[in-house]
């Protein structure tokens, strides 16, 4: 049976999303329930809900210690990139989330 100490020790998992149009990968995170309830707000609010995977990908990419590796000041940054390199990443983020689900034979449930 887990303890409190078990749960207060859990970091929260990361994998690699290829993003090719960049020619490479970035870590991404596991979103904590804190984060997703965050995001909610920026897609139901209409005056945000054009810059929420923005804010997700904000959120959600992460260097190798942990930290974020964009702040909300890179948000015009993101904006200027390639839309598929955004689009990918994005959605590579939704995956491992358990957000949408993966496409082909690797389709996971959310």
């Amino acid at each position: 049976m887990l303890t409190l100490t078990d749960i207060k020790s859990q970091k929260l998992k990361t994998t690699e999303v290829d993003v090719e149009q960049w020619g490479g990968s970035l870590l991404v995170k596991k979103l904590s329930v804190a984060e997703r309830d965050e995001l909610a707000e920026y897609y139901s609010d209409q005056s945000t809900a054009q810059n929420a995977a923005l804010q997700t990908i904000v959120r959600a990419v992460v260097n190798e210690d942990g930290s974020r590796m964009f702040s909300d000041d890179d948000l015009n940054l993101l904006a200027s990139q390639d839309a598929e390199a955004i689009t990918a990443l994005y959605t590579g983020i939704l995956e491992f989330n358990g957000i949408v689900k993966k496409e082909g034979a690797d389709a996971v449930k959310p």
